[in-house]
């Protein structure tokens, strides 16, 4: 190709230094833009900052709720041990219980008493001719005398006492 015309030959690139001719109007639907954008970036953003909030909110949610749970859970498992053991106390309790039953019975009938009175302590039955009678009807016991003289000390020395001080 061959340029016939030299006054439209531009020496150099035209590309680095473009000829523009920017009007008010357009610097200002560019800045108008830009605050759209912004604007939409800043909306964008709260949307996410609320997304994650709630995710945390939920997350909070259910580890609130699993660790109410896990204790609630070992409460019972606790309470179901204590159970256990109570039963198993009142169970060996009740056991116990009906052995000293047994053995009471055991220990309080006559025959007992008397084979034990005869082999450990040396015990007979008393015989007809050696038992005594005594009537329980009346007074058998008298009760003990007071001691008159020392009354009769202690009260001299109080009114002699008495008598020198008023």
């Amino acid at each position: 190709m061959v340029l016939r015309d030299e006054k439209k030959y531009i020496i150099g690139s035209n590309v680095l230094s473009p000829n523009r001719d920017s009007s008010a109007l357009e610097r200002e639907r560019y800045k108008e833009l830009e605050r759209a954008k912004q604007e939409r970036n800043r909306r964008i953003k709260q949307k996410q900052r609320k997304r994650k909030l709630s995710v945390i909110q939920v997350v909070a949610l259910v580890f609130i709720s699993g660790i109410t749970l896990v204790w609630r859970d070992a409460k019972i498992y606790n309470m179901q041990k204590n159970l256990a053991t109570t039963k198993r106390e009142i169970e060996t309790t009740r056991l116990k219980n009906e052995a000293l039953k047994v053995d009471l019975l055991k220990v309080s009938s006559i025959e007992y008493v008397k084979t034990q009175a005869e082999k450990n302590l040396n015990m007979v039955e008393p015989q007809k001719n050696s038992a005594m009678a005594i009537d329980l009807s009346k007074d058998n016991f008298d009760l003990p005398k007071e001691n008159t003289a020392e009354k009769n000390l202690i009260n001299n020395f109080i009114d002699n006492l008495k008598r020198f001080l008023f």
